[in-house]
């Protein structure tokens, strides 16, 4: 069993050359590359006491020492999962499988958006390497999960834990895309008819425009009934308040976050997330000026108590948020909503430290309490 009581988010890299639309991370961070070294996520391991990590990036494969660092997690018996783009070499691809077949690698979350476009200098779209890798992974958890067996006669909870396809819906819906969202989700699933299961849905978070935003409500609703017909299932990434959809009942995906300042993610303990720099932050869009550069500077020079760290990460992780979401507050069209404080507490801190970016840009003026 995974100790996600001892996990971390790590961001082990800047840099992707997949170059998605939806992106978060500027073009101008990705251009620095840092990336974090092997002797640096030793210390988390040996000093912090990680057991578990999610990697991201960037692209983590795209880190110079990948593959060196999937053998080090191996030979300190700590496991990890990932979110990649699917889009790296064949031998980057066997030495992955090889880290599932251990159980170093327990789940892949691959970013499946985009991918009927043209990539790199190749006149190909970038499926067919995509495809090439996704079907071989799929074969190798299948296998070491003990195929069917892992299912219970449930292939969206095995692919829920194990493989679950990321899609991200993008602000600007339309801009040079040939499909809509509900197509293109339609034409995936048919190029991988027999290993299409679940669907991690996420939104575009560059600026917040979550707000009864009804055009993305209504894709959400056509996604379910495409869900419904084809016999996939799907969740959201991130929060998707009630305002979203147009008034009437309830979606199973909009959250419930009675008591909870904000984003549920980023108060819970798999929301510590960690920089190259080694700055524990809350999530990248939290990071603008509105918001919190981060919750601790270095997570190796906190001031630790004696005894186990991670309740005390927690413990500093949940202050900082409340006390900076209570210096923003909510939106006015938030607390004028029937919902507010009832079933939803309005936009997390992440949002609104985009909405606020975004109003600077417009030359809004923004008043901070």
């Amino acid at each position: 069993m995974v100790d996600t009581h001892h996990q971390l988010t790590l961001y082990i890299n800047d840099a992707c050359s997949k170059g998605c639309s939806f992106c978060f991370i500027p073009d101008e961070v990705k251009a620095i590359d840092r990336e974090m070294s092997i002797p640096m996520l030793e210390r988390l391991i040996d000093e912090v006491g990680a057991t578990h990590f999610q990697i991201q990036g960037g692209e983590p494969t795209e880190h110079s020492q990948f593959k060196e660092i999937m053998h080090m997690f191996a030979r300190k018996n700590v496991t990890f999962h990932m979110l990649s783009a699917l889009l790296f070499s064949e031998s980057m691809c066997d030495t992955i499988i090889h880290y599932i077949n251990t159980g170093t690698c327990l789940s892949i979350h691959p970013n499946c958006a985009e991918l009927d476009e043209v990539w790199g200098k190749e006149d190909k779209t970038r499926l067919e390497r995509w495809k090439r890798n996704y079907l071989r992974i799929y074969e190798a958890m299948f296998k070491r999960t003990n195929g069917y067996y892992a299912f219970r006669g449930d292939a969206k909870q095995w692919a829920h834990n194990n493989l679950s396809l990321c899609y991200t819906i993008p602000q600007n819906l339309r801009k040079n895309k040939s499909k809509n969202c509900v197509e293109y989700l339609d034409w995936l699933r048919k190029q991988i008819p027999d290993q299409f299961h679940m669907i991690r849905v996420g939104l575009d978070l560059n600026g917040t425009y979550l707000l009864h935003n009804y055009e993305v409500g209504d894709i959400l609703d056509d996604i379910h009934e495409l869900a419904q017909k084809a016999g996939f299932g799907f969740f959201m990434d991130c929060q998707v308040p009630h305002c979203i959809n147009r008034p009437g009942e309830a979606r199973p995906w909009h959250d419930d976050q009675t008591g909870m300042q904000g984003c549920i993610t980023c108060t819970g303990s798999k929301g510590i997330e960690v920089m190259p720099d080694g700055s524990v932050v809350h999530c990248f869009q939290s990071q603008g000026e509105i918001g919190m550069p981060n919750v601790i500077p270095n997570i190796f020079d906190f001031d630790y108590a004696k005894g186990d760290k991670w309740p005390q990460l927690r413990a500093e992780h949940t202050r900082k948020y409340v006390e900076t979401y209570n210096k923003i507050g909510a939106p006015e069209t938030c607390q004028q909503c029937p919902h507010f404080q009832v079933d939803c507490n309005g936009l997390c801190m992440g949002c609104l430290a985009q909405q606020h970016e975004t109003d600077k840009a417009n030359k809004i003026e923004v008043t901070i309490a």
